[in-house]
């Protein structure tokens, strides 16, 4: 079975493409049925050139053209959306950092456990101790960190 499909050929960063007619298993870069056209996309604007009477008869004879080759000719050559109704519209992956972070679901916040809620958890019984007094501490970029000041020591010291 044949296949219309690009080849692709040029330098290192600067691909351009042919369109080959090919047995379908083989990749095209050895021995090829036809070559019947090429592809740049460096140019501006782009270039697609495809002979269309060798397309024509190579379609006519069975050989199928891929998708690839479809939506570039209907974009290039025929100028019409008539490509649509058999190809896929492709969807194009988003390379900008700042779409994806918009996107990225936010992490679920930490909630802080009080001394209950812990003793609820461990099934110990919770004992307040007069001495100590928790605060929630504003620390290093906005994380919260829970210290232990003791009131009477810490007064006493300070004084």
């Amino acid at each position: 079975m044949l296949r219309i499909k690009l080849v692709k050929t040029g330098k290192k960063d600067r691909p351009t493409w042919r369109v080959v007619v090919v047995e379908k298993t083989r990749t095209g870069k050895g021995a090829v049925t036809d070559y019947i056209g090429n592809y740049n996309p460096h140019l501006h604007p782009k270039e697609f050139k495809l002979d269309i009477e060798k397309y024509d008869k190579w379609v006519g004879s069975g050989a199928q053209p891929t998708d690839t080759v479809k939506r570039l000719k209907g974009k290039m050559i025929d100028k019409t959306k008539d490509y649509q109704k058999e190809v896929e519209i492709k969807v194009y992956k988003s390379k900008k950092p700042e779409e994806a972070k918009k996107e990225a679901p936010k992490p679920a916040e930490k909630k802080e456990e009080t001394k209950e809620e812990i003793g609820e958890i461990k099934g110990e019984p919770v004992v307040e101790d007069e001495n100590v007094q928790t605060e929630n501490v504003e620390a290093n970029g906005g994380s919260s960190e829970e210290t232990v000041v003791e009131d009477k020591k810490a007064e006493e010291k300070a004084e």
